[in-house]
């Protein structure tokens, strides 16, 4: 799955494979890091995206897919 439909599914509730939620947590992470390397003017971005990187490790965490306090 892209990362655009993980982020719709995600935004809208519906169900995510282990498989994709994973790809995901890796896009998200690279992307709020990078965007935090670019500086002030992407500060709103790097919020939006660190949020979904959170929340989507959250989930992780419930299913049992990764550690809690593994960010």
């Amino acid at each position: 799955m892209n990362p655009r439909q993980l982020y719709e599914d995600f935004i809208h509730g519906n169900s995510i494979e282990d498989n994709d939620l994973l790809e995901g947590i890796r896009f998200f992470k690279k992307l709020a890091n990078d965007l935090c390397k670019c500086g002030p003017v992407f500060k709103l971005a790097f919020k939006e995206t660190n949020s979904v990187y959170i929340r989507l490790h959250e989930f992780a965490v419930a299913r049992n897919l990764k550690k809690p306090g593994e960010l």
